[in-house]
């Protein structure tokens, strides 16, 4: 029975081998259980990796739309001080102080961003637009308030030797700083400083003499010189200052509480004018004076007038005494000359008569006020110089000075004789249509 089974497996296998060695599958009697190889432990198998799937493109989203348009609600940024104007008052119009003490204007604009269903509005800020018609760029110069670089000035010492306040303001503790209250009763300062090194100005300040960022120039005035009137005056109120300290002489107006320089005019007092408070008094075209005569004068006190340089006390008449001014006393407007009256050239003296009414007061002061200006000079030839040190004055109106002529005029009065006489017409032709 062993061999029997020995001689089968014999069998077998030379059936297997012979299979292998023809490439075919080895036949297996039916009457034979196939023998299936164990798997070798030691041998690691690997899986076998599914195949990656193609990724699925996503949709490509739609550029978003932006529109820009013209602003015109909200709030002001605390930055900005909003600016009137007459043209365009429809397009708001904004304004700071840089850092630099440039003033930079800027416009509210209003972005519109829309992607599919969601729609964004931004607002902010770009140059300035003034007119209504005016279509924006597609990407203008977009600029948020705490982007802007502010001016923060340095206050400046005011000298108050020569400046002090009006009546609406006072002066604080603090360098240039002042405080004043408003139309409403509140409580508001300004403090005198420098932006970028420019001249000074005065801005809308805090309690603590701190500039308030980006704020505008106030536009005030709160100081005057310190030769000013004293007092509070009212609205049309005017007083006329001597200053002989300067030889200047000014006129001032009750401006809302306050006293304001409306004319500054040269003069020339003497060493014994008056020092004091007048009044003004009577007025006369032409009134003789100590060596010479005056045109529009007008009485301060006792002997004392305000009037013209003096003129030729023995012309023949006014007219004649107009063109007759002492020319030396003209040019010595601005020094201390006169024999105590308060000289003037005729424009300024016509002025004083025209335009301070009787009761008008009036203070001489020994103190300097403003500069004394310059007088038009005199033209050193005929016929502006009509003899030894006589002459026109030149600011007089009068039709006959040669200084309101024009060149073609001035030659005829010097050249009477090359006038074109009228010819006789006895002399002329036939006229023109006869036969």
């Amino acid at each position: 029975m062993r061999k029997t089974l020995i001689l089968i497996l014999t069998a077998a296998l030379l059936l297997l081998s012979c299979a292998c060695a023809s490439g075919r599958a080895p036949m297996v009697p039916d009457n034979l259980t196939a023998v299936t190889a164990k798997p070798d432990p030691t041998q690691t198998v690997q899986p076998t990796e599914a195949p990656t799937p193609e990724p699925t493109p996503e949709p490509t989203p739609e550029p978003p739309q932006i529109t820009y348009k013209l602003w015109q609600g909200g709030e002001v940024p605390e930055i900005y001080t909003a600016v009137e104007k007459e043209e365009f008052p429809q397009n708001p119009l904004f304004a700071f102080t840089d850092y630099l003490g440039v003033v930079r204007y800027r416009t509210p604009v209003l972005r519109v961003t829309v992607q599919g269903d969601d729609v964004l509005r931004e607002t902010g800020y770009t140059e300035p637009v003034l007119d209504p018609e005016w279509t924006l760029p597609e990407e203008p110069v977009w600029i948020q308030p705490e982007e802007e670089n502010p001016g923060v000035c340095i206050p400046v010492e005011i000298d108050w030797d020569i400046w002090k306040t009006k009546n609406a303001y006072q002066k604080t503790e603090l360098t240039g700083h002042l405080s004043y209250t408003d139309e409403n009763g509140e409580t508001k300062y300004l403090v005198y400083a420098s932006l970028g090194g420019e001249n000074a100005d005065y801005y809308p300040a805090d309690e603590t003499g701190s500039m308030i960022p980006g704020s505008l120039p106030s536009g005030r005035t709160p100081l005057v010189p310190s030769y000013y009137p004293d007092g509070t005056p009212k609205d049309g109120d005017r007083m006329i200052v001597v200053y002989q300290g300067s030889q200047s002489v000014a006129v001032y107006e009750g401006m809302q509480g306050q006293w304001e320089q409306i004319r500054v005019m040269a003069c020339s007092t003497g060493r014994i004018t008056p020092n004091g408070d007048f009044r003004l008094g009577e007025r006369y075209r032409y009134r003789t004076l100590f060596g010479g005569k005056g045109q529009y004068a007008v009485r301060i006190t006792g002997y004392f007038l305000f009037h013209s340089v003096p003129i030729n006390p023995y012309a023949r008449d006014v007219i004649t005494g107009q063109s007759q001014m002492f020319l030396d006393q003209y040019e010595g407007l601005g020094t201390q000359i006169s024999r105590g009256c308060v000289r003037m050239t005729v424009e300024d003296a016509k002025w004083v008569y025209d335009e301070l009414p009787r009761g008008t007061a009036v203070r001489i002061t020994r103190s300097s006020g403003p500069q004394c200006p310059e007088v038009p000079p005199i033209i050193h030839e005929a016929p502006y110089v009509t003899g030894d040190n006589f002459g026109w004055d030149p600011t007089d109106p009068d039709p006959n000075n040669p200084y309101n002529m024009t060149a073609e005029e001035v030659e005829r009065l010097l050249h009477p004789e090359n006038e074109t006489k009228d010819e006789d017409p006895s002399q002329e032709g036939p006229q023109s249509g006869q036969d």
